[in-house]
């Protein structure tokens, strides 16, 4: 039975599944900028609970 290439697709799945893993621990909640806070307090512009999707 030859499965070399099964071999050489297993580093690589399980260096993604890391990477995604890694990247789903230190995801933060979206923040509104600080420098668009002044328009946003004159009604400028709507604040960015309002304007953005729950799930995008």
């Amino acid at each position: 039975m030859h499965t070399p290439k099964r071999r050489s697709t297993l580093p690589i799945i399980v260096s993604l599944t890391l990477a995604l893993l890694v990247g789903l621990a230190t995801a933060q909640p979206y923040q509104e900028a600080p420098m668009l806070a002044e328009m946003v307090a004159a009604g400028e512009l709507p604040r960015s609970r309002n304007a953005c999707p729950q799930a995008p």
